[in-house]
This record gives C-alpha cells, sequence and structure tokens, in this order.
C-alpha cells in the first residue's frame, strides 16, 4: 500500500508540473511580457482604449499647466490693476493741482502777463515731475 500511496503523488506531481507548463506555452501573465509584446498582443478595443487613456492623461498635464499660467496671467493682471489704480490717484493729483493752478491764473491775469508764462512752465513740467515720460506728458497736455 505504501508503494501506491507513492506512485500516485509522483504522478499527480508530474501531472501538475505538465498542466503548469502547457498553461505557459498558451499564454504567459501578462506583467511577465515585455511592453511591446503585450501591447500587440491586446484586442484593437483594448488598444483604442489605452490610446484613449493616454491622451486623457497628456490632456490632463496640459490642463494643469495652463491652470498655472492662468494663476500667474491673473496675478500679472491684479498687479497691473493695482498700478492703475495708483496711476488713477497720481492723475487726480493732478486735476487737483491743475484746478488750483488755473484758479490761481484767474485771479493773477489781473496782476500781469508774466503769471501766465509761469503757469505755461508748470503746466508742462509738472507731468514729468509726477515720474511720467515725454509722450504720456504731451498726452497730459492734449
Amino acid at each position: 500500500m505504501v508503494a501506491s500511496h507513492t506512485k500516485t503523488k509522483k504522478t499527480r506531481a508530474k501531472k501538475r508540473k505538465q498542466r503548469a507548463s502547457s498553461r505557459g506555452k498558451k499564454r504567459s501573465p501578462s506583467w511577465k511580457k515585455p511592453a511591446l509584446t503585450s501591447l500587440l498582443d491586446l484586442s484593437p478595443v483594448d488598444r483604442s482604449m489605452l490610446a484613449l487613456g493616454l491622451k486623457s492623461k497628456t490632456l490632463h498635464d496640459q490642463a494643469k499647466v495652463l491652470a498655472k499660467g492662468l494663476k500667474e496671467t491673473k496675478l500679472k493682471l491684479a498687479k497691473v490693476k493695482h498700478q492703475n489704480g495708483e496711476l488713477a490717484a497720481t492723475d487726480r493729483e493732478r486735476l487737483k493741482l491743475d484746478k488750483q493752478l488755473e484758479k490761481q491764473l484767474e485771479v493773477a491775469t489781473v496782476s500781469g502777463g508774466h503769471v501766465m508764462e509761469e503757469y505755461m512752465h508748470l503746466h508742462m513740467l509738472m507731468p514729468m515731475r509726477m515720474g511720467c515720460n515725454v509722450d504720456t506728458a504731451n498726452w497730459f497736455r492734449r
């Protein structure tokens, strides 16, 4: 009895090995295959799904980059708006000073013509004193 028992053990082990070797020949696990072989073995539907997945990943990465660029652009826009607000404040200051000069001019026109020359001189220099370039100063004089 003991001999027959060992014989069946050996035959069972032998049959298991044969089944394992025949399974390996038909189809090996996908994780053991190189990437190119596994891509070629995929069905057309699986290949297209994989391609769509890769495209969506690429699009997702591009969207991240664009979102980052959008955030930077918004920050730049906020800075520009802040600077424009400051420029608007200096423009208001210039208008106040201009009105004061006009009032003083109205009062001083009675006293003589040299006041008018001083007013024009100040009117020409004021934008440049405020840090404007020559083109901006010419725009103010219009």
